[in-house]
């Protein structure tokens, strides 16, 4: 439906190398994108005065102690685009950091780009660490109005929900970090005690940790047999956090990554964090639906 907007139509690429130009057809005005490889987040991510936060699935803001504050914007080809006027903006000593991660694109200007800067219009798409985070959370309150419990301890200031974020660089340690943090804003924070208040007899015996609780939950509503089903993302992310500690467990990488339907000699490693962020929070919802549907169906 956006694609139909005559807006959209009065507005055409250029292609410059390491750059894309929007032009308007009407009055000749035109946005500048230069691209960057993705590595170039990663020094904002890991310092401790920086920051990277992606707000929807392409846009994101990059910042660095109190001196710069910019919005950024990644195509499919794991693209990072700046705009000419912002990337003035940046200061003199991080330009040259800048600068070598420059890249003449293989991928257009992002379409939630366009769509903010062109069109004037908001975009309302997710992260793909937002989409687990906010799976966790409703999941959480439908537990909350069925049982009355909680059973995920809320997060703190301390927990690095900050870190759950697509690898900026496409390496395999990059992507077992961000699983690694993951681990901690979910498997960490789940009550075990709480689930085991609320399931029957029969299962509280079969409960031996956090994630063997979960799952004797997904069962309770599911069936043994659909709840495992379910349950593959969420094992395979276990399995990768068995990987992040040791970064050795090479059997645990290739079972994680099975899990997903991810072949374990994958290069492209932030796919494979697009993929596995996706599946988990489909299981998550999986599990949130049929408790709210047990709750609908009970007299």
């Amino acid at each position: 439906r956006r694609s139909a907007n005559p807006q959209r139509h009065t507005w055409f690429t250029i292609e410059r190398p390491f750059m894309r130009l929007l032009r308007n057809r009407s009055d000749g005005k035109s946005l500048s994108n230069y691209f960057f490889d993705m590595s170039v987040l990663e020094k904002y991510i890991q310092a401790d005065d920086g920051h990277v936060n992606w707000w929807s699935r392409q846009g994101g803001d990059v910042a660095w102690k109190d001196i710069f504050s910019e919005r950024v914007y990644r195509n499919d080809e794991f693209e990072v685009a700046l705009l000419l006027d912002d990337l003035a903006h940046i200061p003199d000593q991080e330009i040259p950091h800048w600068k070598t991660h420059n890249i003449a694109p293989s991928g257009g200007i992002p379409e939630e780009g366009i769509t903010n800067f062109v069109l004037g219009e908001f975009v309302d798409t997710e992260s793909y660490s937002d989409q687990v985070l906010n799976a966790v959370t409703s999941l959480n309150e439908i537990v909350g109005e069925e049982y009355n419990k909680s059973i995920f301890e809320a997060l703190e200031e301390s927990d690095p929900t900050h870190l759950v974020i697509m690898p900026s660089r496409n390496e395999q340690d990059a992507l077992l970090d961000s699983m690694d943090a993951l681990n901690k804003v979910f498997f960490e924070r789940i009550d075990t005690e709480s689930i085991r208040e609320i399931l029957p007899e029969e299962r509280k015996e079969d409960v031996e940790g956090s994630k063997s609780a979960l799952f004797e939950l997904a069962a309770d509503h599911l069936g043994n047999e659909e709840a495992g089903e379910v349950f593959e993302p969420i094992n395979g992310v276990y399995d990768l956090r068995v990987v992040a500690d040791h970064r050795s467990a090479s059997s645990k990488w290739e079972r994680g990554m099975d899990s997903f339907g991810i072949s374990p000699d994958t290069a492209n490693y932030r796919e494979a964090y697009c993929n596995i962020m996706e599946q988990l929070s489909e299981s998550i919802i999986r599990i949130s639906d049929a408790i709210d549907t047990s709750a609908t169906e009970d007299p």
